[in-house]
């Protein structure tokens, strides 16, 4: 069965993933992941042959694919997967279009979105301080600290590919046009000043260079921004 791991809350999406990848692995299955960036048809073609050229079962999982830019080697890739019926999961880190989605009728689709809170947070960044400062402390009542750093971690990468190359920016619709407002009503100084400053604290909690937990290090990292 063909499996989309998908939506705007990439933490939960991959968690759901790495356990299923987990439940897979006990029934010993061999777990073949392909960057979907970069996959070609022939490179498809080959891992989809049957199995039993490889001698056992294998999960084939795909990053990204429905990320990639529009090209014809994506919508035959595409084509190619819809008419699998091998055991494929697809993972996307965002939430893919329901066009894309209307291609596999048959597959198990499971999305996973970033809690309304959490967006009102992200929105709030390189706006007035008491306001971010205020969005954390409500989005934390539904989530941790941890999974709220991804997601801003997220929305500055965003933020950066909408000041520098508008081109490569993977939001369709109104989320793009918000992205594309809101990194221009920032202006490209005091996003590169959010962006290192944000890399530091990032740095800092994954190193145990600093004696805050992330709760504490994003209260001081808004405060000063």
């Amino acid at each position: 069965m063909l499996t989309i791991i998908h939506g705007d809350d990439p933490v939960a999406s991959r968690s759901y993933l790495n356990t299923l990848l987990e439940t897979f692995k006990k029934k010993n299955f061999q777990i073949n992941r392909l960057d979907g960036a970069s996959l070609t048809v022939e490179a498809l073609t080959l891992a989809i042959q049957p199995q039993t050229l490889f001698g056992g079962d294998t999960l084939l999982v795909i990053d990204g694919l429905f990320g990639r830019r529009e090209s014809s080697e994506k919508k035959d890739l595409l084509k190619l997967l819809s008419s699998q019926e091998e055991d494929i999961v697809l993972w996307e880190g965002k939430i893919v279009k329901k066009t894309d989605i209307s291609l596999f009728p048959k597959a198990n689709q499971q999305q996973f979105n970033l809690k309304p809170t959490i967006f009102a947070f992200l929105d709030s960044i390189g706006g007035p301080k008491e306001i971010a400062v205020r969005s954390f402390q409500e989005a934390l009542r539904n989530d941790p600290a941890e999974k709220i750093l991804a997601s801003l971690a997220s929305r500055l990468h965003l933020l950066l590919l909408a000041a520098g190359a508008p081109q490569l920016l993977p939001a369709q619709g109104f989320y793009r046009t918000k992205i594309l407002s809101q990194a221009k009503g920032i202006g490209s100084n005091q996003l590169r000043n959010l962006i290192e400053k944000f890399v530091l604290m990032d740095y800092n909690l994954k190193t145990g260079n600093t004696l805050l937990d992330g709760q504490a290090a994003l209260d001081l990292y808004l405060s000063e921004n």
